[in-house]
């Protein structure tokens, strides 16, 4: 009976994970589909002349935060990038990888981001950032990380890199706390044993823009694999599914405002309901 219990849990949860994965490709066509009837609806009303401004409900608190974070990513961007271009690269290449690995796509570039601004080096050498990204992104993963704990974690990469020298603290406690081994992937990055590694951080031999880039390199030698297979659970495809609704939010608020901006001005600047 506790066999036939614990299969039929396992079966139940497998069950959850697909249709959950189901759910995100469709939030996915809403998202699209939103931006489609957004444009429409905006076409429509200024054909008619239909002087309103209901389209506000549809906007929700939810996707004015959205928006505001995505501005808030843009500019961090932009300012580590040095154009809007690249910053829309950037972004695009951590969405992508967010939605691959099943991580928390808004916390993440956040915290990516700030590793940029905070690192010359990366900045300059955005092949060698994205590396640093991948990485830990796949060990966190492949270890089980929340999402909470992968945000933490980026902070923690952000922390090092903007101090330039690494401290145990840092490594051992503040990023080892969210990613086990932490240490050990360090010293095997850097071809040390933990010993040598430790009394070269004793030493302020070690700085973040060497360590972080050689130590991505070894997590993903050691996780690589297991990450694809982790980004199939639970978490991960929960994690896809709220990116989701994160793109439709945005999606929702920038047209559906570009259609309350024009009612608002057919109306000579008074909200018709």
């Amino acid at each position: 009976m506790a066999d036939l219990s614990i299969t039929t849990e396992i079966v139940g949860l497998n069950a959850i994970t697909s249709g959950m994965a189901g759910i995100t490709k469709s939030v996915e066509t809403m998202r699209q589909s939103a931006a489609n009837a957004a444009r429409a609806l905006s076409d429509f009303g200024q054909s008619m002349s239909l002087k309103i401004t209901a389209p506000l409900t549809l906007l929700g608190k939810a996707s004015i935060d959205a928006e505001a974070q995505m501005n808030k990513l843009s500019v961090i961007f932009k300012t580590a990038t040095g154009s809007a271009a690249s910053a829309g690269k950037e972004l695009d290449f951590v969405r992508k990888v967010a939605n691959d690995m099943g991580i928390p796509f808004a916390e993440a570039a956040e915290q990516f981001g700030r590793l940029l601004i905070s690192s010359d080096s990366m900045a300059k050498n955005l092949p060698v950032a994205r590396g640093v990204f991948v990485g830990f992104s796949e060990a966190l993963r492949a270890t089980g990380a929340t999402s909470s704990q992968i945000a933490l974690a980026f902070n923690a990469l952000s922390q090092m890199s903007s101090k330039g020298r690494v401290s145990l603290e840092e490594l051992s406690q503040q990023l080892g706390d969210h990613l086990p081994g932490a240490l050990k992937f360090a010293a095997e990055g850097m071809g040390k044993t933990t010993g040598e590694l430790l009394k070269m951080i004793e030493k302020g031999e070690v700085t973040a823009d060497v360590l972080l880039p050689r130590m991505a390199s070894a997590l993903h030698k050691t996780f690589g694999e297991g990450a694809k297979e982790a980004a199939e659970l639970w978490p991960a495809v929960f994690a896809r599914f709220q990116n989701s609704l994160f793109g439709l939010r945005t999606v929702s608020y920038t047209h559906l405002m570009g259609h309350v901006g024009w009612a608002k001005e057919s109306s000579g600047g008074v909200a018709v309901a």
